[in-house]
């Protein structure tokens, strides 16, 4: 029976349990990954985008599954690892660390939560960016302020059964859209809420003219 060998060609070495390289070329891809770690997120996603417009998974290139990015098999290789990690109590994702509780350790599940409120922000913020940045009523810049408006008041068609949205998937939806929707604009909450109360329209421009007192104020 031949020993297995390291997958990189230029290495000999045995490679490390579990893994199809030897642990010295693994801390070498482990550096450089993080010395390149965004030339090398966007060669991933490129590779996996070329390989789902051929329908082959980006994992094995066999054939995908209808409404899948992954075949059936490496699904299947992935819930036995990881229903093997959470019987033996070791985490899912560094593989390292032993949990109690969670499937996850404190260290991964607080860096897996930094990444993907990092994520959501910077995906609002493009998207408010793309609708007008400031708010189309009272100005207001400060994008903590900002949300998206249904200009026509009928946001309940993107709540319907067959359109399900909610917050952090609607921004998103909107972020990975080619086009910009002519029914959605940039206001501030307090036009936001001003104008649904109002019937319509946010009470701003006739406060200017006095057409509201003092004492009735926006009410």
């Amino acid at each position: 029976m031949k020993k297995k060998k390291c997958s990189n060609r230029c290495c000999k070495n045995i490679p490390k349990k579990g893994y199809k390289s030897c642990e010295r070329c693994l801390e070498g891809a482990t550096k450089w990954y993080r010395a390149n770690k965004h030339e090398a997120l966007l060669y991933h996603k490129i590779r996996a985008e070329k390989l789902h417009q051929q329908s082959k998974c980006d994992r094995c290139k066999g054939p995908l599954t209808e409404g899948r990015l992954t075949c059936r098999t490496c699904r299947n290789k992935r819930k036995t690892k990881w229903s093997h990690l959470k019987i033996v109590g070791i985490c899912v994702r560094c593989k390292k660390n032993k949990v109690d509780k969670f499937v996850e350790c404190d260290p991964c599940r607080a860096r897996l939560s930094a990444y993907r409120t990092a994520r959501q922000r910077m995906i609002r913020k493009t998207v408010l960016d793309r609708y007008g940045k400031v708010c189309a009523c009272c100005g207001e810049a400060n994008s903590v302020f900002l949300t998206l408006d249904h200009i026509n008041e009928d946001g309940h068609k993107d709540r319907m059964p067959g359109n399900r949205t909610y917050p952090g998937t609607y921004y998103s939806s909107l972020f990975k859209a080619e086009t910009i929707r002519k029914d959605l604009q940039v206001l501030c909450y307090n036009c936001n809420n001003a104008k649904h109360r109002n019937g319509g329209t946010c009470p701003h421009p006739k406060l200017k003219l006095g057409y509201y007192s003092q004492a009735v104020g926006c009410m």
